[in-house]
Parts: C-alpha cells; structure tokens; sequence
C-alpha cells in the first residue's frame, strides 16, 4: 500500500545506543524491580504503555526505555551505549535475581507471544500482507476520511480470505510449523507458527491463517506433520490469551541460557541489538 510511516510511529534510538535491549520483567513486578534502580518514575500512570522515554538512568546509566513487551506481560526494553552494556547487565541481574528474576530464549518467548496471540513480522505478516489477514483489521480506520492506501484497505476488507486464529493440536510442536490445516478433507490454511504448550498439558499450540469462513473457535482442524494427520480444533487468539491469562501464566518453559554467566557472556561477544529477556519464574 506505500504508506507513508505515521507520525506516531516509536523514534528510533538516539545516536550512540547501539547494544543490548528488551529486558522484559514479567508481571506487574517489572516496574517495582526496576524502580529502585531508575531516576524517574516507572509507574503505569507515569510511563504507559507504548511510551518512549530518553531521560531515563537506570542504575546510573543512561538509557533509551521503552514501554513494550513480547510476552502479553508488562514489559520494557532497555538500549543502552554498547560500551556500558555489561554494567547494565550486571546490576539488573545483582537487583533483580533476588526477587526471582530468570533468564530465558526464544523457545520461552515464543511460547509467550502464541499465547497471547501476538504477531511478528515475517511469521503471520510482511509488506504484501492486509492487516485483515493478521488481526489488525480493528488498526484500520475507514471512518476518517481519505488518506493514502484507502482504496488497497477497502478492497482487501472484502477481498482477503484468510483470517488469522490459534490452534491447539494433539501433537507435533515445532514440526507443525507452517503445515497446512484442513477441515473434512479439504485444505483452509496452514499454521504460522506452533510450540508445545506445557499449560496445554504437553499439546500443540500454534497461530494460523484459515478461510475466514472457517475462523470459529471449536472448528475441528486436521494439520498434516510429516506423514501424519493430527488432529486439532481452533480456539481463537483471543480465546487462548484469555485462558492462559487466568491460569496466571505458564509453567516448565525452557530456559535456554544455564546461568547467568553465560548470559553475561552473550551481551559481552553479541552484535548489536543482541535481545536479553528475562522474567519472572513462573
């Protein structure tokens, strides 16, 4: 649609922040384990969500903050001068394990953002695809007036078939990853992205994009992995992020760093924009 980046899209980072960010600190305990250590205040009245901040230190630091998050949790991310990333680093970890701050990887995150029925970029969409066919059909404003893309947006509002929703299969794990999904022998659409949900009791969670005429929660799906059929029912993204959201989170996620050493270790030899999370132990 050659839209043009919005006003209100995040500023980038100031020149000179360069290294670590996303320390994401699950719960509502984010803010109070940062506080102690921050100039200004972390409340939610102070610094909502999507807010963008450049005056704050933490621990003495100066850094670039962010009020985002890729777990359906409250979360922040921290960019900081490369050259005083292990300083960060160190005084997060010396402030925060106390309280029961762990470290986890991307087999963890992505098990967070399924739930929460979150998309990424490259996975459910990119530049060809209608925010219809991703769950941000409610970011479009047809009500407005002209503005540039209008026409491409009415058109795919009609046009787009697939929908996107979760699913929850028998078996599979990663291996269902961007298998197709079918409903009584005839194909729908496929799966964006699965992971084993251990709040599931061990089944296949995933995001997918079915027929729009096939996106309701409790439509039985069959997902071919391999040379087997697995069976499976959608439940709705929004369903899922809501269960999981009651149940007060997950459960036996894997940790994929073994200490923070290690870690330490990773900020210190990492490229840039190198993403250290790290969240409550649920």
């Amino acid at each position: 649609m050659d839209e043009k980046m919005p006003s209100s899209a995040p500023p980038p980072p100031p020149p000179g922040f360069s290294a670590v960010r996303d320390v994401a600190l699950a719960w509502g305990a984010g803010s109070q384990m940062l506080q102690p250590l921050a100039n200004q205040d972390l409340s939610n009245a102070s610094f909502p969500y999507y807010r963008f901040r450049e005056d704050v230190e933490i621990a003495g630091i100066p850094i670039f903050m962010t009020r985002l998050g890729y777990t359906a949790e409250l979360g922040y991310e921290l960019w900081v001068d490369r050259d005083r990333a292990l300083e960060l680093w160190d005084a997060l970890v010396e402030a925060t394990e106390p309280q029961g701050m762990k470290l986890i990887g991307m087999a963890a995150l992505d098990l967070f953002r399924i739930e929460g029925g979150f998309i990424i970029g490259g996975i459910e969409y990119d530049p060809t695809v209608s925010p219809y066919e991703s769950g941000l059909g409610w970011s479009v404003a047809l009500d407005k007036g002209e503005f540039q893309g209008r026409a491409g947006l009415e058109r795919d509002r009609a046009a787009t078939v697939l929908r996107l929703t979760s699913v929850v299969l028998e078996s599979g794990g990663d291996d269902a990853s961007g298998v197709p999904l079918s409903v009584d022998g005839a194909e729908v659409g496929f799966v964006t992205q699965a992971i084993v949900s251990p709040y599931l009791g061990g089944k296949t969670l995933g995001l997918a994009k079915v027929r729009k005429e096939q996106a309701e929660a409790g439509t039985k799906v069959t997902a071919r992995v391999g040379d087997d059929a697995v069976a499976g029912e959608e439940a709705g993204a929004e369903d899922g992020a809501e269960d999981v959201a009651a149940a007060g989170g997950v459960e036996g996620f894997t940790i994929e760093f073994q200490g923070f050493d290690d870690c330490r270790q990773a900020v210190e030899h990492m490229p840039l924009h190198f993403g250290a999370w790290a969240g409550m132990g649920h």
